[in-house]
């Protein structure tokens, strides 16, 4: 009977275990994504300020976080002597707790 006990408990430490990883492992699938569409934004974002396409530069930002599924919740453009630099923020969620990942493009001054 004690052996039973035993086996089923660590049997549940186990499952526990798994579902914990599991859930690191998607937290940090959702970060990884949400890096990449706020790298995309900001290197959009950059082209407009650098005047190679038209537009609002965080507007373009905006739009392409909105169309990869996550919010956008700070810009900022700063111009400099040797150009300019965007900096964005974006917001995923992995459940119920956000996950915000930062990027910055264009010249950034030396």
């Amino acid at each position: 009977m004690a052996g039973t006990i035993l086996a089923a408990a660590l049997v549940l430490v186990a499952g526990a275990g798994a579902v914990g990883i599991g859930a690191i492992a998607g937290a940090a699938g959702v970060a990884q994504a949400a890096s990449g569409v706020a790298d995309n934004a900001a290197l959009a974002a950059a082209d407009v300020a650098m005047g190679l396409t038209s537009g609002d530069p965080c507007a373009v930002a905006s739009r392409i976080a909105r169309a990869s599924g996550v919010d956008m919740v700070a810009c900022d453009v700063a111009g400099h002597a040797s150009g300019v630099t965007i900096a964005v923020v974006v917001e995923a969620r992995f459940g119920v707790f956000p996950i915000r990942v930062a990027a910055r493009a264009g010249n950034e001054p030396l």
